[in-house]
This record gives C-alpha cells, sequence and structure tokens, in this order.
C-alpha cells in the first residue's frame, strides 16, 4: 500500500500485491492450539504428580 499527498488536498492510496507469500494464519494458529494443548496436558500430570508425592510423604510422616 503506498499513499501519498494528492495536489489539491486529500490523500491517495494504492494497493498492490505483494511480491512475497505471507505466512500461512491457519497453520500458525493450529500449530498454537496444538502447542497449547500440549502444554496443558503437561501441566495436569505435573499436578497429579505433585499431589500423589504429597499424598505419599503425607502418610509416611
Amino acid at each position: 500500500m503506498t499513499q501519498a499527498t494528492a495536489p489539491n488536498g486529500g490523500v491517495t492510496t494504492a494497493l498492490a500485491q505483494a511480491s512475497e507469500v505471507g505466512s500461512a494464519l491457519e497453520s500458525d494458529i493450529v500449530g498454537q492450539l496444538v502447542a497449547k494443548n500440549a502444554f496443558l496436558a503437561n501441566l495436569t500430570v505435573f499436578r497429579t504428580s505433585n499431589k500423589m508425592l504429597g499424598s505419599l510423604l503425607n502418610s509416611q510422616g
């Protein structure tokens, strides 16, 4: 997109197709969702193992 001042005031704008291909937003979002779900699953495992270890230590003492 290019903008220039018009001779009589105002602005003129011209649009052109980019010469480079941009990123694929849909695949980026899917990748982010997969990463988020993997993180949440790992967090759940970590929390559960901490609870189990805490219960084990409490029952030993």
